[in-house]
């Protein structure tokens, strides 16, 4: 007898299922990424949406697993698994509709974390996330990350979350936090500090190997690269916005338009667009330093601007590769050797030659004796389809061409590095980070033979290219010349640059004692006035437990006991005490008199063309301002002695049964004969009281 076991599903699984099913349906149908979007693919290539500031390369969003983040072309990739996949995929999709943000990857790492925890439970779909496994990630990431990525990882799972609870697919019934809190420094004092502030800024080791380098550079990579050094180091600035410069860059201007030398810089991060004056000191340098690159960089920019000019209305990508003048003839051959292909490339006899045919699979079409013959047009096609990937612009901010770049290179042949006759390239934002990285072959350190010696061993110099700015930034601090809204705006700042002050606190102590002990001298004389201080027991003495200043005086309600009962109207309050002879207040009591004349002006017109609730509001006015009149009086009374307390009387307090019996009355419910109150006690009697006239103790 055959049976069969059915798996029964509880109903909250199932509608976790289904809401996960249309989550992922939803995401497939989503044009955000395009038209010809692919959901089904493992490695997503957004370049095209995604716009990065001085990226040349391509984006991807890659859906790997925890165990192998970053896919190998020698490795069998491994993926997550489905049903995480395509909720993964969606979940990139919904973000992006939701906040357009141009970097997922700290939810790519996010994402792997979780996965990994599933799979510890052995599970793979998302219906089955609950604290534990939310936990269990975080544990993952907080042992595989440093602590400042970490927290920025913990984030993004907290947004997971709440995605699914918001969604309706985990099991998370409510808000999950995330305990991985961003790294605290504690105060500018002690060896911490210390080397904080060393790995933040170049040694002085690294300072004089780069201008080593600098001064020994032939080689054209090594020219553009430690002139780059020497363009940071007249300018706080970020390799991104250094590599977009444009070839005009320089003016004989300084940004107030007076005679200097200075260099547009479009800063990025919201930043406006500026001119930066560069030092006296560091002219010299710097125009030395463009001068050098544009050496190096004027022939790839006249190579870009030959391809840009093939486009038109009809033609959107060029379709003839650049040749030189001398190689000009070799474009009415219909079959080249392998040496001319190598001229037209390098215009070289190199090894590169075998790499370059290999890599793209030029085909030979025949062969005279043992010399290889290929296709002319195979050659152009390969040449022109390694253009530039945002051709003819320099990333996809579609900002600059490429001919109007400063740092548009030759392209350089993978072996001996020749700068190609027909290609170039626009430098990336990471290109200089790489060739200070002492740990490559190719670092400006390793090439000319600069180490370090750290606990008796030989070690690489390295260095960030933002090292530079927090530098000069440190200069300008230490200094004290420059004060902090000017260094964030010479830094291309629009937030406080509280990360790039380094200052000790011994240094900003000293410095205050300096700037202190040079102004005491220019100080006025001031003016002593005698201060008569009294202790507590005598205020108790006089009845008044607590105090503070109002606009008109001095308020003794104990806060303590009761909240505010008058809710700042201090103009119908016994507790409020004015002082004769107090200039300030007596000139904010006018104010108050001059503003409530205009309101109960505007009140009355309003009352008189029917507004609801304008006569109450008028009958409240009138009050506050016959009071403001009165205490004015004889806050101007010269037979009131100076000095003296004055005591509001006859004010009215507030009732909500008189609140409420006077809108009645307002709307007809009641006659006016029920309420009894008066707005004031008596008018014809004073509204206030002195209190022992020359007295000043209160």
């Amino acid at each position: 007898m055959n049976s069969k076991i059915s798996k029964l599903v509880s109903r909250r699984q199932s509608a976790l299922e289904k809401n996960l099913e249309e989550f992922i349906r939803q995401a497939k149908t989503s044009k955000v990424f395009g038209e010809e979007f692919n959901f089904e693919l493992n490695v997503w290539d957004v370049t095209h949406v995604l716009s990065q500031k001085a990226k040349r390369t391509g984006t991807t969003i890659v859906f790997s697993a925890w165990e192998q983040p970053r896919p190998s072309a020698n490795i069998q990739p491994k993926w997550l698994l489905e049903p995480f996949l395509s909720f993964s995929k969606a979940l990139v999709i919904y973000e992006y509709e939701l906040t357009r943000k141009i970097s997922f990857m700290r939810d790519l790492q996010a994402l792997r974390a979780i996965s990994h925890a599933l799979a510890l439970v052995g599970s793979v779909s998302p219906t089955d996330i609950n604290f534990e496994i939310l936990d269990a990630a975080q544990l993952a990431i907080k042992k595989s990350y440093s602590v400042s990525t970490a927290h920025g990882i913990g984030t993004s799972i907290e947004r997971i979350a709440s995605l699914l609870d918001e969604k309706g697919i985990g099991c998370t019934q409510f808000r999950w936090r995330s305990s991985l809190h961003s790294p605290t420094y504690h105060g500018r004092i002690g060896e911490e500090f210390e080397n904080r502030r060393k790995e933040k800024m170049p040694s002085g080791e690294i300072l004089a190997a780069l201008g080593h380098a600098y001064y020994s550079a032939v080689d054209p990579e090594d020219i553009v690269y430690t002139s780059m050094c020497a363009l940071l180091l007249s300018s706080p600035d970020r390799a991104n916005e250094l590599v977009s410069l444009p070839v005009d860059c320089e003016s004989p201007t300084q940004g107030d338009g007076s005679l200097g030398y200075s260099l547009r810089w479009w800063p990025s991060k919201g930043a406006l667009p500026q001119m930066k004056a560069i030092p006296e000191v560091m002219r010299e340098l710097v125009r030395n330093a463009i001068t050098r690159i544009k050496k190096v960089t004027d022939q790839p920019r006249v190579i870009a601007k030959w391809y840009e000019d093939q486009l038109s209305s009809h033609k959107s990508y060029p379709t003839k590769i650049y040749l030189p003048d001398h190689l000009e003839y070799l474009r009415s051959k219909e079959l080249l050797t392998r040496d001319e292909i190598s001229l037209l490339l390098w215009n070289d006899d190199t090894q590169d030659l075998d790499v370059w045919c290999k890599r793209n699979n030029l085909m030979t079409v025949s062969k005279i004796g043992r010399k290889s013959l290929h296709r002319f047009s195979d050659v152009e096609k390969i040449v022109i389809s390694d253009l530039p990937r945002h051709f003819p612009y320099s990333d996809n901010t579609r900002r600059w061409k490429c001919s109007e770049l400063l740092f548009t290179l030759p392209k350089f042949s993978s072996r001996l590095r020749r700068p190609s006759m027909c290609l170039y390239t626009p430098m990336d934002r990471v290109d200089l980070n790489y060739r200070l990285d002492g740990k490559n072959k190719f670092s400006i350190f390793a090439k000319f033979g600069v180490n370090e010696i750290v606990e008796g061993e030989i070690s690489p110099l390295k260095i960030s290219s933002h090292a530079f700015r927090h530098y000069l930034n440190q200069l300008a601090h230490e200094t004290g010349e420059l004060s902090e809204i000017d260094i964030n705006l010479w830094s291309g700042r629009t937030s406080r640059g509280e990360a790039y002050n380094h200052l000790s606190s011994k240094e900003i102590s000293d410095r205050a004692t300096s700037l202190l002990g040079e102004s005491l001298s220019s100080l006025p004389a001031i003016r002593a006035y005698p201060i008569q201080l009294y202790a507590r027991k005598e205020f108790k003495r006089l009845g008044i437990e607590a105090g503070h200043t109002t606009d008109f005086g001095y308020c003794v309600h104990d806060f303590s006991a009761s909240p505010c009962e008058k809710h700042e109207d201090c103009l119908n309050c016994s507790e409020q005490f004015c002082i004769k002879g107090d200039s300030v207040k007596q000139e904010n009591l006018k104010r108050e008199v001059e503003e409530l004349k205009q309101l109960l002006s505007k009140a009355d017109a309003a009352a008189r063309e029917g507004v609801y609730g304008a006569d109450r509001w008028m009958d409240a006015q009138k009050l506050r301002l016959h009071r403001a009149n009165e205490l004015l009086s004889v806050m101007e009374n010269p037979r009131v002695l100076v000095g003296t307390p004055i005591r509001l009387t006859g004010q009215r307090d507030y009732s909500e049964l008189e609140h409420l019996r006077s809108i009645a009355v307002q709307d007809g419910m009641i006659t006016s004969s029920v309420i009894q109150t008066s707005y004031l006690e008596d008018e014809s009697t004073a509204i206030f009281s002195l209190l022992a006239p020359g007295k000043t103790d209160i």
